[in-house]
């Protein structure tokens, strides 16, 4: 029986997938130079050697468990919201392929009412027309079945009188001409009358002005466009920046706790320098007094 003990306490290799490759130069990464933000591998070191802070990985990675965590779950939050930006690009698509080919269908539903119109129009047109027409007949008919009755009757005088002018006597002709007299007073107050109310009706079509100025402009219909903004509250890239603005006040402390102790250092140095200094004056004064 074999029994595995701590079994939590062996370590886990990840696969990175290549992401702990110096891309430049295909080595593997361990160190990492604050100035430039940069992940260096061996070579680049040597290139960042003049760099105020380049660290080796292994002292300083033990302290961003915590910063990987907080980051990994922004991450997450981050591929969240890019799933529902693809997921709102989907939607666009579907309306825009909708309302694209419905255009086709409003352009037909408005020609269908305009014709319905014209339809309509033409109809109550057309009844019209024939009611003014039936209406002037009959009033030409009036005027032509009156001229008709006033031509029989100057056919009825024009042979007796024609006569009467060759071979008539002269009691005839007398009493011809007062007939005719009276005769052709009638008619041409008739034909006055008639004259006046004689006109020649025709029927013709007169279009609104706005559908003569809709024929004729070119742009009747217009494609209309609308891009409907979706504001995004972008709550991530304020995490990250107030980490690494945290990191980066971390950076300053220590630079500044570096510079106090450099400074302590050479103070000190100085310190010494100046005590063995006079420790040599005190040596070349007794040796003076001496001789």
């Amino acid at each position: 029986m074999v029994v595995i003990e701590n079994v939590n306490s062996i370590p886990v290799e990840v696969n990175m997938k290549d992401m702990n490759m110096c891309q430049e130069h295909g080595k593997k990464i361990k160190f990492f130079c604050e100035d430039h933000s940069k992940l260096c591998c061996n070579t680049c070191a040597f290139k960042h050697r003049k760099c105020d802070n380049v660290d080796e990985l292994a002292s300083i990675s033990s302290k961003e468990g915590q910063e990987l965590q907080h980051l990994n779950k922004t991450l997450l939050k981050l591929e969240n919201e890019i799933a529902s930006i693809m997921a709102e690009c989907k939607l666009s698509e579907d309306v825009l392929s909708e309302t694209t080919a419905s255009i086709a269908k409003q352009i037909d539903e408005m020609r269908d009412r305009i014709i319905e119109l014209f339809d309509k129009a033409k109809t109550k047109m057309i009844e019209e027309a024939v009611t003014f027409k039936a209406d002037e007949i009959k009033r030409l008919g009036e005027i032509n079945k009156s001229s008709s009755n006033m031509k029989e009757n100057i056919n009825e005088l024009l042979p007796v009188s024609s006569a009467l002018v060759e071979h008539g006597t002269p009691q005839q002709k007398y009493i011809m001409a007062k007939i005719i007299k009276e005769k052709i007073k009638d008619i041409t107050s008739n034909i006055t009358e008639q004259r006046s109310k004689f006109v020649t009706p025709t029927v013709s079509l007169d279009f609104s002005k706005q559908l003569v100025s809709l024929l004729k402009e070119e742009g009747i219909i217009k494609l209309q466009v609308e891009r409907h903004h979706t504001d995004v509250v972008q709550i991530y890239s304020t995490e990250i920046q107030e980490s690494s603005e945290v990191k980066e006040e971390t950076t300053y402390l220590h630079k500044d706790v570096v510079q106090i102790y450099s400074t302590e250092i050479q103070e000190s140095s100085e310190v010494k320098e100046e005590t063995t200094n006079l420790h040599k004056g005190m040596r070349v004064c007794v040796n003076t007094d001496i001789e």
